[in-house]
């Protein structure tokens, strides 16, 4: 029998699953450290609960990232990474793919989605539980602004200002933007969303602090240099 863990199941309302604490201690560099020096104890817990365990109070990794590896090499010296796996993004949610990479995030973060198509960013922010960044739902104005004959420099200024006030006041821990060669509602035009927005120099400064991290879709997805809370 164990001396560091106390285990407790099945979880309330199931019938498997169990939650597991400890005996003294809290948090997950206390979890780490107990678990490396019983490295059988948990993962026998985790067959026995059918699987799943329950283990509270872990926010500490959200500022040390290295105590989740840590932890995950108790149960064996491979890690997948669900971008590189042969799982297709849209087998996790059929109409929503971006879904699993933003569900990752820490509490608090938000994300910022360049497109004028509301369905793109809207209900995947409500679904992950995530903030958002803008104050706009989409970018509705801008394909009526750029039909124009001669875009209107007021509306433009509102736009441009708007734009860089959202992500300076909160910036996104992740930023979606689409590349599709005709995208909604342009008419069929070919838009770059980074170079019109890059024409302001306090736009292309901000933007400078983002590095590409992956595609999905019809969107190139960028996150912070050293994005705050993440890992």
């Amino acid at each position: 029998m164990s001396t560091r863990f106390a285990l407790a199941g099945p979880l309330k309302d199931s019938a498997f699953g169990a939650a597991v604490s400890l005996t003294k201690g809290t948090g997950a560099r206390a979890f780490a450290e107990a678990m490396e020096a019983e490295p059988t104890t948990v993962p026998a817990a985790l067959a026995e609960a059918g699987g799943l365990l329950l283990l509270q109070g872990l926010n500490e990794i959200n500022d040390d990232p290295a105590l989740l590896v840590r932890l995950s090499r108790i149960f064996g010296p491979e890690v997948e990474d669900y971008r590189h796996t042969l799982t297709n993004l849209d087998s996790i949610h059929t109409r929503v793919p971006e879904i699993l990479l933003v569900s990752n995030l820490p509490p608090g973060a938000s994300i910022y989605v360049f497109t004028a198509k509301v369905s793109e960013a809207f209900p995947l922010v409500n679904y992950a539980g995530v903030g958002w960044s803008s104050r706009f739902d989409t970018f509705w104005l801008l394909p009526g602004l750029l039909m124009q004959p001669a875009p209107t420099p007021e509306i433009e200024k509102f736009l441009r200002n708007a734009v860089v006030t959202d992500l300076t006041r909160r910036p996104p821990a992740l930023i979606f933007v689409d590349v599709a060669p005709a995208k909604a509602y342009f008419g069929g035009r070919t838009f770059d969303y980074i170079r019109y927005f890059s024409a302001d120099p306090r736009f292309a400064a901000l933007w400078a602090e983002y590095q590409p991290l992956t595609r999905i879709g019809h969107f190139l997805v960028y996150r912070q240099h050293s994005p705050t809370g993440t890992t």
